[in-house]
């Protein structure tokens, strides 16, 4: 079941490897969240566009290729990819790399990029 929200679900499941640290691990506190464990990039990508999990964000340098048959799926889903500060990415360009990744369904992501904001201006 596909989760089109405009509001932090219930204990969100966090998609990763590992359990989130920094402002990440901070999001996934303050919403009372749990590590839903994934792969890669693109398998955390599917498990969001899909439902199984509510989120994907992460500190961590990607490169355009790790990402964009990933962000086919998602734009069929109705879900987001971008930076934490909602940042699309673009593929008209020619910047390769990028930071802090971040996917979740669209009103979802818009809430996670606010929060975030808020958590790491906290940090300053």
């Amino acid at each position: 079941a596909r989760i089109h929200r405009a509001a932090w679900p219930s204990k969100p499941l966090f998609a990763d490897s590992t359990p989130p640290k920094g402002a990440i691990g901070k999001l996934l506190q303050l919403h009372d969240g749990a590590l839903y464990e994934s792969g890669s990039i693109g398998l955390k990508m599917c498990r969001v566009a899909e439902g199984t999990a509510h989120i994907f964000a992460k500190a961590l340098q990607f490169k355009i290729w790790d990402i964009a048959p990933g962000d086919v799926i998602l734009g069929e889903t109705g879900c987001t990819l971008g930076l934490w500060n909602g940042a699309k990415i673009s593929y008209a360009t020619t910047q390769v790399r990028f930071e802090n990744i971040m996917v979740a369904p669209a009103g979802l992501f818009d809430l996670a990029v606010s929060d975030l904001s808020k958590l790491i201006d906290g940090e300053k």
